[in-house]
């Protein structure tokens, strides 16, 4: 891993690594509804990016980005943002 903040965060639990769960066809994580990410950073650690905004869909389904686009999104709660 080359981003040391990133691989420091993982070694001592302040950065959650989100690469692990499943993808939709648009390029969301799609995210249990218990993940606990309150006042950690989010990653895809395979992918060294960073996640910069996570919110839950109408259906109830929590997604994160690497983009900022949940945050004022339609139809989407905004429930993290980098």
């Amino acid at each position: 891993m080359i981003t040391p903040a990133m691989k420091k965060g993982l070694e001592v639990g302040a950065v959650v690594d989100v690469g692990v769960y499943p993808k939709d066809p648009n390029g969301y994580y799609l995210l249990p509804n218990d993940l606990d990410i309150d006042g950690k950073d989010l990653c895809d650690a395979q992918r060294e990016r960073w996640i910069w905004s996570v919110g839950r869909r109408l259906d109830g389904q929590i997604i994160a980005s690497v983009k900022t686009d949940l945050y004022q999104c339609k139809n989407i709660e905004c429930l993290w943002l980098r």
